[in-house]
């Protein structure tokens, strides 16, 4: 029975691989999943009928924690001796495809879900982008989520064209429609949570996602407070949590806290509910950012 491993920096990417597990299972793979433990990922293995690898990988870069984490990956690639694997984000990307290239598996996917080093400067934008390099560089095969992250890969010589793909018109897994019937919400559950958030009789702007410079929070902020000076009946909804470590000026974090008209409530399960009680879903990511939301 062929062995397909996927891996991903962070747990709560889990979302971003709902379904592929399960449909490579169904389809005779003994499948398995690289990636920090937690209650989300428990529950995501146990859907998907797949086997968690547990690496305690921090998203950051830290010398020592991530050579010890590329020791172990390169024991579970020694042990289980997959057919092919597939990582997504860019520590694990890097660390999976140098053990993948020293342990002689011959199919090796990276998917690309944009770059981390995009809002960086310095000393560390360069270092981010040779580690995007060499993630490129071990790959066999370089999946891309959309055709403008190729396009500014290539041009940018991260990787070439001849390794390269887009499936179809590019996405991270697609869209579950049925998910986000307006049926799958009740009206009792959406009055509740506008009486929860003090919401009713307002004009509801809303966003959806990590919250961090490359996300256009800044530019959203101060759009929506000049707004606020003409126009008082209105709130700003922010759904996700702050990514702080890639947000440059961290004083946006006490002004949005502060405001009165802004409601964050962090991370939720229930997308499908919060966006019901949105007027206007806004997302004023950066450019090819837009491809990682």
């Amino acid at each position: 029975m062929k062995k397909l491993i996927v891996g991903i920096s962070a747990e709560g990417s889990v979302v971003l691989l709902e379904g592929q597990l399960k449909y490579f299972k169904v389809r005779g793979f003994d499948t398995y999943l690289l990636s920090p433990f937690s209650e989300r990922v428990k529950e995501f293995c146990m859907k998907e009928g797949c086997t968690h690898l547990r690496v305690n990988i921090k998203r950051d870069i830290s010398p020592i924690s991530d050579f010890i984490v590329l020791l172990k990956v390169i024991y579970f690639f020694y042990r289980l001796k997959p057919d092919i694997i597939n990582l997504g984000t860019p520590k694990i990307s890097l660390l999976g495809m140098i053990a993948g290239k020293l342990m002689g598996i011959s199919k090796r996917i990276y998917t690309c879900r944009g770059f981390r080093f995009e809002h960086e400067t310095g000393m560390k934008r360069m270092v981010l982008i040779s580690m995007e390099k060499i993630t490129s560089q071990f790959a066999h095969k370089i999946i891309c989520i959309s055709p403008s992250l190729r396009d500014y890969g290539v041009e940018n010589r991260l990787f070439s064209d001849k390794n390269s793909v887009v499936i179809n018109k590019g996405s991270s897994n697609g869209f579950n429609l049925s998910r986000f019937s307006p049926n799958c919400v009740s009206i009792e559950s959406r009055n509740q949570l506008q009486k929860e958030l003090a919401l009713e009789g307002k004009f509801i702007f809303g966003f959806v996602g990590r919250i961090y410079d490359r996300k256009g929070i800044n530019e959203l902020y101060r759009a929506f407070s000049e707004l606020c000076n003409n126009v008082p009946d209105i709130i700003l909804l922010l759904v996700g949590r702050f990514e702080e470590v890639q947000i440059a000026d961290k004083g946006i974090i006490e002004l949005i806290k502060s405001h009165k008209q802004i409601k964050h409530v962090g991370s939720q399960k229930n997308i499908p509910l919060y966006l019901s009680v949105m007027d206007v879903f806004v997302m004023p990511a950066w450019g090819k950012d837009l491809v990682m939301c």
